[in-house]
């Protein structure tokens, strides 16, 4: 019974996990289409006014959905926002970086 229940739980982990991997593909597409935007609009890539709300608008989502550990969200949307950047830098570079994703 109890390796049912746990076995369970694994799958639901599992499925969840996707879901996150999910949503992170969907929002390092939209990053990539505000980086051709900032390329159109002569706008800047790094904003750290923008990333500094956007990261108090997570950590209050954090919160608000039991995360007792803020610092682990900050560590993970700081990978984010680093990713986030590099694929726009490489995108004004014209996909010269040498990380560039595939696809």
């Amino acid at each position: 019974m109890v390796d049912r229940d746990l076995k369970a739980l694994g799958a639901r982990l599992t499925r969840a996990d996707k879901l996150l991997v999910k949503a992170l593909g969907h929002r390092m597409e939209l990053v990539r289409q505000v980086g051709v935007h900032k390329a159109r609009n002569g706008k800047r890539i790094i904003r750290p006014r923008v990333e500094r709300q956007r990261l108090a608008r997570v950590r209050a989502w954090a919160r608000k959905y039991g995360i007792k550990n803020i610092n682990c969200v900050n560590a993970i949307w700081y990978i984010i926002i680093a990713e986030s950047i590099r694929l726009q830098i490489d995108q004004l570079q014209g996909g010269k970086g040498k990380h560039r994703p595939k696809g």
